[in-house]
Protein backbone atom coordinates (compact mmCIF):
# COMPACT_ATOMS: atom_id res chain seq x y z
CA UNK A 1 0.00 0.00 0.00
CA UNK A 2 1.67 3.60 -1.28
CA UNK A 3 1.66 6.37 1.33
CA UNK A 4 -1.36 8.11 0.04
CA UNK A 5 -3.14 5.47 0.76
CA UNK A 6 -2.23 4.41 4.17
CA UNK A 7 -2.95 8.30 4.88
CA UNK A 8 -6.38 8.02 3.59
CA UNK A 9 -7.11 4.77 5.66
CA UNK A 10 -5.51 5.44 8.71
CA UNK A 11 -7.25 9.13 8.82
CA UNK A 12 -10.29 7.14 7.80
CA UNK A 13 -9.87 5.04 11.15
CA UNK A 14 -9.09 7.92 13.17
CA UNK A 15 -12.01 9.69 12.60
CA UNK A 16 -14.49 6.63 12.56
CA UNK A 17 -12.98 5.97 16.15
CA UNK A 18 -13.39 10.69 17.31
CA UNK A 19 -16.68 9.81 16.54
CA UNK A 20 -17.15 6.72 18.36
CA UNK A 21 -16.14 8.62 21.75
CA UNK A 22 -17.99 11.93 20.53
CA UNK A 23 -21.13 9.67 20.44
CA UNK A 24 -20.63 7.93 24.03
CA UNK A 25 -19.58 11.04 25.69
CA UNK A 26 -22.60 13.02 23.96
CA UNK A 27 -25.22 10.16 24.83
CA UNK A 28 -25.68 10.01 20.75
CA UNK A 29 -25.16 6.04 20.50
CA UNK A 30 -28.36 5.96 22.74
CA UNK A 31 -31.19 4.86 20.88
CA UNK A 32 -34.34 6.94 20.47
CA UNK A 33 -36.88 4.06 20.27
CA UNK A 34 -37.78 3.46 24.23
CA UNK A 35 -38.95 7.32 23.71
CA UNK A 36 -42.01 6.66 20.54
CA UNK A 37 -42.54 2.81 21.00
CA UNK A 38 -45.13 1.29 23.30
CA UNK A 39 -44.77 -1.70 25.10
CA UNK A 40 -44.59 -4.05 22.34
CA UNK A 41 -42.01 -2.43 20.74
CA UNK A 42 -44.41 -0.45 17.98
CA UNK A 43 -44.33 3.01 17.08
CA UNK A 44 -46.66 5.24 19.44
CA UNK A 45 -48.11 8.36 17.12
CA UNK A 46 -48.56 9.96 20.52
CA UNK A 47 -45.43 8.98 22.07
CA UNK A 48 -43.88 10.16 19.02
CA UNK A 49 -45.66 13.30 19.12
CA UNK A 50 -44.79 14.44 22.72
CA UNK A 51 -41.12 13.41 21.78
CA UNK A 52 -41.01 16.30 18.99
CA UNK A 53 -42.25 18.50 21.27
CA UNK A 54 -40.06 18.40 24.45
CA UNK A 55 -36.64 18.29 21.86
CA UNK A 56 -38.64 21.40 20.49
CA UNK A 57 -39.45 22.51 23.83
CA UNK A 58 -36.10 23.12 25.78
CA UNK A 59 -34.73 25.34 23.04
CA UNK A 60 -37.87 27.32 22.55
CA UNK A 61 -38.70 27.74 25.98
CA UNK A 62 -35.26 29.39 26.51
CA UNK A 63 -35.92 33.04 25.22
CA UNK A 64 -32.60 34.25 25.94
CA UNK A 65 -31.21 32.50 23.12
CA UNK A 66 -32.91 34.72 20.65
CA UNK A 67 -30.49 36.49 18.52
CA UNK A 68 -30.25 38.90 15.60
CA UNK A 69 -30.65 35.86 13.28
CA UNK A 70 -33.45 33.81 14.85
CA UNK A 71 -36.54 34.25 16.93
CA UNK A 72 -36.84 31.05 18.54
CA UNK A 73 -40.38 31.88 19.99
CA UNK A 74 -41.52 32.05 16.93
CA UNK A 75 -44.43 29.58 16.33
CA UNK A 76 -43.03 29.10 12.15
CA UNK A 77 -39.71 28.35 13.37
CA UNK A 78 -40.88 25.82 15.83
CA UNK A 79 -42.87 23.81 13.27
CA UNK A 80 -39.88 24.14 10.86
CA UNK A 81 -38.17 22.00 13.51
CA UNK A 82 -40.15 20.12 14.11
CA UNK A 83 -40.94 18.94 10.64
CA UNK A 84 -37.60 18.61 10.86
CA UNK A 85 -37.30 16.47 13.94
CA UNK A 86 -40.22 14.66 12.23
CA UNK A 87 -38.58 13.43 8.97
CA UNK A 88 -35.51 12.59 10.57
CA UNK A 89 -36.52 10.40 13.22
CA UNK A 90 -38.79 8.20 11.03
CA UNK A 91 -36.09 8.48 8.09
CA UNK A 92 -32.95 7.12 6.87
CA UNK A 93 -29.99 6.81 8.90
CA UNK A 94 -27.89 5.58 5.55
CA UNK A 95 -27.94 5.89 2.40
CA UNK A 96 -26.14 3.44 -0.26
CA UNK A 97 -24.80 6.61 -2.40
CA UNK A 98 -23.30 3.95 -5.09
CA UNK A 99 -26.72 2.59 -6.35
CA UNK A 100 -29.00 5.27 -4.78
CA UNK A 101 -31.02 3.94 -2.49
CA UNK A 102 -31.96 3.54 1.27
CA UNK A 103 -30.11 1.22 3.78
CA UNK A 104 -31.14 1.74 7.29
CA UNK A 105 -33.95 3.70 9.15
CA UNK A 106 -33.20 5.47 11.96
CA UNK A 107 -32.93 4.35 15.03
CA UNK A 108 -29.83 6.35 17.20
CA UNK A 109 -29.45 9.95 18.15
CA UNK A 110 -26.39 10.01 16.72
CA UNK A 111 -28.61 9.24 13.51
CA UNK A 112 -30.41 12.91 13.68
CA UNK A 113 -27.44 15.06 14.18
CA UNK A 114 -25.50 13.27 11.39
CA UNK A 115 -28.26 14.01 8.90
CA UNK A 116 -28.32 17.45 10.24
CA UNK A 117 -25.11 18.18 9.53
CA UNK A 118 -24.61 16.79 6.53
CA UNK A 119 -22.92 18.70 4.46
CA UNK A 120 -25.47 18.99 1.38
CA UNK A 121 -27.83 20.50 3.67
CA UNK A 122 -26.95 23.71 2.89
CA UNK A 123 -25.77 22.93 -1.09
CA UNK A 124 -29.36 23.79 -2.36
CA UNK A 125 -29.28 27.95 -2.62
CA UNK A 126 -33.91 27.69 -3.57
CA UNK A 127 -36.20 25.44 -3.80
CA UNK A 128 -36.06 25.85 -7.54
CA UNK A 129 -32.01 24.98 -7.39
CA UNK A 130 -33.71 21.62 -5.74
CA UNK A 131 -36.05 20.68 -8.26
CA UNK A 132 -33.49 21.26 -11.00
CA UNK A 133 -31.84 18.37 -9.34
CA UNK A 134 -34.65 16.22 -8.38
CA UNK A 135 -36.47 16.54 -11.87
CA UNK A 136 -32.67 15.71 -13.54
CA UNK A 137 -32.38 12.90 -10.82
CA UNK A 138 -36.35 11.88 -12.04
CA UNK A 139 -35.25 11.05 -15.28
CA UNK A 140 -32.65 8.56 -14.46
CA UNK A 141 -34.63 6.57 -11.90
CA UNK A 142 -32.66 3.13 -12.69
CA UNK A 143 -29.73 4.25 -10.14
CA UNK A 144 -27.39 5.36 -13.11
CA UNK A 145 -27.24 8.91 -13.09
CA UNK A 146 -25.05 10.47 -10.06
CA UNK A 147 -24.85 14.30 -9.26
CA UNK A 148 -24.20 16.04 -5.77
CA UNK A 149 -27.68 15.32 -5.32
CA UNK A 150 -27.49 11.69 -5.07
CA UNK A 151 -24.31 12.46 -1.83
CA UNK A 152 -26.82 11.90 0.48
CA UNK A 153 -28.11 14.63 2.86
CA UNK A 154 -31.30 15.82 4.41
CA UNK A 155 -33.16 16.47 1.02
CA UNK A 156 -32.01 13.79 -1.11
CA UNK A 157 -32.91 10.99 2.00
CA UNK A 158 -36.58 12.47 2.19
CA UNK A 159 -37.09 12.40 -1.52
CA UNK A 160 -36.51 9.10 -1.55
CA UNK A 161 -38.74 8.07 1.47
CA UNK A 162 -41.03 10.54 -0.50
CA UNK A 163 -41.15 8.56 -3.37
CA UNK A 164 -41.49 5.19 -1.48
CA UNK A 165 -44.19 6.26 0.44
CA UNK A 166 -46.17 8.08 -2.31
CA UNK A 167 -46.01 6.30 -5.21
CA UNK A 168 -44.89 10.16 -7.00
CA UNK A 169 -42.14 11.15 -7.72
CA UNK A 170 -40.79 14.03 -5.80
CA UNK A 171 -40.38 15.92 -9.02
CA UNK A 172 -43.86 16.15 -9.63
CA UNK A 173 -44.50 18.33 -6.22
CA UNK A 174 -42.87 21.58 -8.18
CA UNK A 175 -45.74 24.05 -10.66
CA UNK A 176 -46.87 22.30 -13.72
CA UNK A 177 -45.29 25.21 -15.60
CA UNK A 178 -41.75 25.02 -14.10
CA UNK A 179 -42.27 21.18 -14.55
CA UNK A 180 -43.28 21.70 -18.51
CA UNK A 181 -40.09 24.75 -18.73
CA UNK A 182 -37.45 21.41 -17.18
CA UNK A 183 -38.99 19.19 -19.32
CA UNK A 184 -38.62 21.03 -22.39
CA UNK A 185 -35.40 21.77 -21.88
CA UNK A 186 -34.17 18.44 -21.00
CA UNK A 187 -35.53 16.78 -24.16
CA UNK A 188 -34.32 19.59 -26.34
CA UNK A 189 -30.34 18.65 -24.85
CA UNK A 190 -30.89 15.53 -25.43
CA UNK A 191 -32.13 16.25 -29.55
CA UNK A 192 -29.07 18.51 -29.20
CA UNK A 193 -26.94 15.50 -28.54
CA UNK A 194 -28.00 13.45 -31.31
CA UNK A 195 -27.50 16.59 -33.82
CA UNK A 196 -31.02 17.97 -34.27
CA UNK A 197 -32.23 21.93 -32.95
CA UNK A 198 -35.08 20.60 -30.74
CA UNK A 199 -36.94 17.65 -29.58
CA UNK A 200 -40.23 18.18 -32.09
CA UNK A 201 -37.66 17.79 -34.86
CA UNK A 202 -36.24 15.04 -33.40
CA UNK A 203 -39.24 13.35 -32.86
CA UNK A 204 -40.10 14.16 -36.51
CA UNK A 205 -36.77 12.74 -37.87
CA UNK A 206 -36.51 9.52 -35.58
CA UNK A 207 -38.49 6.78 -37.03
CA UNK A 208 -36.64 7.79 -40.32
CA UNK A 209 -33.04 8.39 -38.77
CA UNK A 210 -33.16 5.37 -36.84
CA UNK A 211 -32.65 2.39 -39.63
CA UNK A 212 -29.64 5.08 -40.72
CA UNK A 213 -28.00 5.10 -37.48
CA UNK A 214 -27.99 1.39 -36.93
CA UNK A 215 -26.39 1.29 -40.47
CA UNK A 216 -23.71 3.87 -39.74
CA UNK A 217 -22.90 1.54 -36.53
CA UNK A 218 -22.63 -1.18 -38.91
CA UNK A 219 -20.43 0.43 -40.91
CA UNK A 220 -18.34 1.45 -38.26
CA UNK A 221 -17.89 -1.74 -37.06
CA UNK A 222 -17.43 -3.19 -40.66
CA UNK A 223 -14.87 -1.11 -41.38
CA UNK A 224 -12.53 -1.88 -38.16
CA UNK A 225 -10.42 -5.01 -38.14
CA UNK A 226 -10.83 -8.01 -36.54
CA UNK A 227 -9.23 -7.14 -33.20
CA UNK A 228 -10.49 -3.68 -33.16
CA UNK A 229 -14.12 -4.75 -33.53
CA UNK A 230 -13.88 -7.35 -31.37
CA UNK A 231 -12.32 -4.67 -28.45
CA UNK A 232 -15.05 -2.41 -29.51
CA UNK A 233 -18.00 -4.90 -28.55
CA UNK A 234 -16.57 -6.42 -25.45
CA UNK A 235 -16.33 -2.69 -24.27
CA UNK A 236 -19.99 -2.01 -25.44
CA UNK A 237 -20.89 -5.71 -23.61
CA UNK A 238 -19.21 -4.06 -20.55
CA UNK A 239 -20.66 -1.37 -20.28
CA UNK A 240 -24.33 -2.87 -20.78
CA UNK A 241 -23.28 -5.23 -17.89
CA UNK A 242 -22.38 -2.55 -15.87
CA UNK A 243 -25.47 -0.38 -16.36
CA UNK A 244 -27.40 -3.32 -15.55
CA UNK A 245 -26.22 -4.45 -12.62
CA UNK A 246 -26.37 -1.07 -11.14
CA UNK A 247 -29.87 -1.17 -11.90
CA UNK A 248 -30.56 -4.02 -10.69
CA UNK A 249 -28.83 -3.16 -7.13
CA UNK A 250 -30.82 -0.18 -6.96
CA UNK A 251 -33.97 -1.43 -7.79
CA UNK A 252 -33.34 -4.35 -5.47
CA UNK A 253 -32.24 -2.04 -2.46
CA UNK A 254 -35.07 -0.24 -2.71
CA UNK A 255 -37.40 -2.58 -2.61
CA UNK A 256 -35.80 -4.31 0.12
CA UNK A 257 -36.00 -1.19 2.40
CA UNK A 258 -39.42 -0.34 1.33
CA UNK A 259 -40.81 -3.83 2.53
CA UNK A 260 -39.20 -3.15 5.84
CA UNK A 261 -39.62 0.61 6.25
CA UNK A 262 -43.37 0.41 5.75
CA UNK A 263 -43.25 -1.40 9.00
CA UNK A 264 -42.08 0.82 11.06
CA UNK A 265 -43.57 4.13 9.71
CA UNK A 266 -46.06 5.82 11.75
CA UNK A 267 -48.29 7.45 8.67
CA UNK A 268 -47.11 7.70 5.26
CA UNK A 269 -49.17 10.68 5.04
CA UNK A 270 -47.79 12.67 7.91
CA UNK A 271 -44.48 12.29 6.98
CA UNK A 272 -45.25 13.62 3.33
CA UNK A 273 -47.44 16.47 4.96
CA UNK A 274 -44.51 17.42 7.03
CA UNK A 275 -41.52 16.95 4.77
CA UNK A 276 -43.72 18.98 1.70
CA UNK A 277 -44.37 21.67 5.15
CA UNK A 278 -40.40 21.72 5.84
CA UNK A 279 -39.18 22.63 2.24
CA UNK A 280 -41.61 25.81 2.38
CA UNK A 281 -41.05 27.20 5.64
CA UNK A 282 -37.06 26.27 4.88
CA UNK A 283 -36.84 28.16 1.66
CA UNK A 284 -38.50 30.86 3.27
CA UNK A 285 -36.16 31.66 5.02
CA UNK A 286 -33.11 34.39 3.90
CA UNK A 287 -30.32 31.80 2.71
CA UNK A 288 -27.99 33.39 5.92
CA UNK A 289 -30.34 31.95 8.20
CA UNK A 290 -30.87 28.37 7.11
CA UNK A 291 -27.82 26.56 8.43
CA UNK A 292 -28.79 27.71 11.84
CA UNK A 293 -32.04 25.03 11.66
CA UNK A 294 -29.69 22.31 11.64
CA UNK A 295 -27.20 23.56 14.01
CA UNK A 296 -30.31 23.97 16.29
CA UNK A 297 -31.86 20.65 15.81
CA UNK A 298 -28.33 18.83 16.73
CA UNK A 299 -28.19 21.17 19.52
CA UNK A 300 -32.06 19.94 20.56
CA UNK A 301 -30.66 16.05 20.85
CA UNK A 302 -27.98 17.03 22.74
CA UNK A 303 -29.96 18.85 25.14
CA UNK A 304 -32.41 16.22 25.46
CA UNK A 305 -30.02 13.33 25.91
CA UNK A 306 -28.15 15.78 28.62
CA UNK A 307 -31.45 16.48 30.55
CA UNK A 308 -32.74 12.70 30.57
CA UNK A 309 -28.79 11.79 31.69
CA UNK A 310 -27.80 9.65 29.06
CA UNK A 311 -25.14 11.70 28.25
CA UNK A 312 -21.80 11.25 30.40
CA UNK A 313 -21.60 14.83 30.21
CA UNK A 314 -24.06 14.52 32.90
CA UNK A 315 -21.99 13.13 35.78
CA UNK A 316 -18.85 16.19 36.57
CA UNK A 317 -16.64 13.14 37.84
CA UNK A 318 -17.29 10.83 34.65
CA UNK A 319 -16.23 14.14 32.57
CA UNK A 320 -13.59 14.99 34.48
CA UNK A 321 -12.16 11.43 34.36
CA UNK A 322 -12.78 11.47 30.74
CA UNK A 323 -10.84 14.95 30.54
CA UNK A 324 -8.14 13.24 32.06
CA UNK A 325 -7.66 10.24 30.24
CA UNK A 326 -7.52 12.25 26.77
CA UNK A 327 -5.48 14.62 27.93
CA UNK A 328 -2.89 11.59 28.87
CA UNK A 329 -2.63 9.88 25.61
CA UNK A 330 -2.34 13.85 24.00
CA UNK A 331 0.51 13.57 26.20
CA UNK A 332 1.56 10.33 25.27
CA UNK A 333 1.18 10.81 21.27
CA UNK A 334 2.97 13.95 21.57
CA UNK A 335 5.96 12.39 23.35
CA UNK A 336 6.21 9.54 20.52
CA UNK A 337 5.97 11.95 18.16
CA UNK A 338 9.18 13.36 19.38
CA UNK A 339 11.15 9.67 19.73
Amino acid sequence: MDREKIILVRKKMLDGQLEKLHDRMTGRDNSFYPFITNRTGEISEHKLDAFLNELVGELMKNSERNSFYLNYTDASYKKLCKCFLYCAVQGIAEYNEEFAYPERTASLFSDITRLAGHKNNTFFKSEKMLFEYEFEASMYDDGTFFSEYHEGGFFCCCDALYNILTGVNIARVMPNELYSEMLKKHLDKKAGEQGYNSAEEYDNAYHDDLPEENDSWNEYLESLDEDERAEVEEQNSEYVEMTDEIEGKHRKGIADFKENYLKTVVSPRKFAKNYLMFRKLFFALPEYKRRYVFDDAVLMVDTFLYEHGLSPMTNDGTYAEFDDHTERLYTMMKHKRSE
